[in-house]
């Protein structure tokens, strides 16, 4: 989902170091009891947030 994807992942070169970074998130979900980018409303917003 967008949530969890490296920023890699959207230009599609990426390796290992995109798992790493989608369970930092997951870790982040877990300590904050929120889902990232929860004040996202929809993916593009998302995508925005994580390329910029």
């Amino acid at each position: 989902t967008p949530e969890f994807m490296a920023p890699e992942m959207y230009e599609e070169k990426y390796d290992e170091a995109v798992d790493v970074y989608a369970f930092g998130m997951c870790i982040l979900e877990m300590t904050t009891s929120e889902y990232p980018y929860s004040e996202c409303q929809n993916a593009a917003q998302i995508y925005r947030k994580v390329t910029s």
